[in-house]
């Protein structure tokens, strides 16, 4: 006899087989037991005499169910498309009281099948997790745009630019003395950035993008000039350098003309509790705090400025997040420069 190993069969490949099997036709069953025992290691065990009446009996109101089952289906699915309002308890009614799959099943007999006991890992063994081995991210802003849009959404208008000739010369005219040089203003990033990255639940499927993000908003202003803090859901309820555990000190505002930018969704997406989220009252107070302070405020959100209260578009720059963004929809929405709102 040949010997080998028996390995343990996971119950989770038996419990979905049956699963599926709940769903097929008596005929359609009998197609998938030809296959099915070398799968699973089991096959259909004969009923006990006296059970044959029972358990056809048994087959005949299944297939009937489900054949309302799959009617009720389409009329869910037809509903949905028509747009109807449809009493959905009906529907759920005729999912959970179904007749149970009438079969009796036993161990296989015989040796394991050759690709349950070939040396090759077919799975592959359980890993931890780590983010190196997920997929290669596919960045939300445009690789190529990326800083030429932060350097333009960041910068703050200061005058520094070449000289203002028409106030110099009504000075002139009128023999005042120049006490200082009137000057244009330019767009620069040389007062650095405050940086409030949001990781609240609701920003959860963001965070490889929010690294990505901090790094580009770093090698474009100047790591030395980026003040990153975290924060969930609410800023004044607690910010920090590090991770949570830090998120002690409710948040202090930058010197004035200092820009604040936020990594966020300004509370617009699913959250986890209503108790514990931002709300929009929550947001305008920040923003009249950031005003009285004479700090600039942008909002970088993976969502359409349509979806922001009309309230909230009032008090802060925002830029959507995406691959639609481009330098001349940055100009359109914050101008040559990030300023308060009036």
């Amino acid at each position: 006899m040949t010997s080998h190993i028996s390995r343990p069969r996971g119950m989770v490949a038996i419990a979905d087989a049956l699963i599926a099997l709940d769903g097929l036709s008596e005929d359609e069953r009998a197609v998938a037991w030809t296959w099915l025992p070398e799968l699973i290691g089991m096959e259909r065990q004969a009923p006990p005499s006296g059970e044959e009446t029972a358990i056809a009996e048994h087959s005949r109101k299944h297939d009937q169910t489900l054949t309302a089952r799959r009617q009720a289906l389409a009329e869910e699915e037809e509903a949905k498309t028509q747009g109807e309002t449809e009493d959905w308890a009906k529907f759920e009614h005729r999912r959970r009281y179904l007749p149970t799959l009438p079969c009796r099943l036993s161990a296989r007999t015989g040796e394991d099948p050759d690709w349950l006991m070939s040396e090759t890992d077919w799975l592959g063994e359980a890993k931890p997790f780590r983010f190196a081995d997920l997929p290669e991210l596919l960045p939300l802003f445009e690789p190529l745009r990326t800083r030429s849009i932060l350097s333009t959404a960041l910068a703050t208008p200061k005058a520094e630019g070449d000289l203002d000739l028409p106030p110099l010369l009504d000075q002139l005219c009128q023999r005042r003395p120049i006490t200082r040089l009137p000057r244009l203003p330019v767009p620069t990033t040389r007062l650095g950035v405050q940086l409030l990255v949001d990781q609240s639940e609701s920003m959860q499927p963001y965070l490889r993008d929010q690294t990505r993000l901090v790094q580009a908003i770093r090698d474009t202003v100047g790591r030395d000039q980026v003040e990153e803090l975290r924060f969930a859901d609410d800023p004044a309820a607690g910010v920090g350098s590090g991770g949570r555990s830090t998120w002690r000190h409710p948040h202090t505002s930058p010197s004035a003309g200092t820009p604040v930018v936020l990594l966020s969704d300004l509370g617009i997406g699913l959250r986890r509790a209503a108790d514990r989220s931002a709300s929009e009252e929550t947001w305008k107070d920040f923003a009249r705090r950031q005003r009285q302070a004479g700090c600039p405020l942008l909002a970088v959100m993976p969502y359409d400025r349509s979806r922001v209260p009309r309230s909230l578009l009032d008090l802060y720059h925002v830029l959507p997040w995406s691959r639609t963004t481009t330098v001349a929809t940055v100009r359109q929405w914050i101008g040559r420069g990030l300023q308060q709102r009036q």
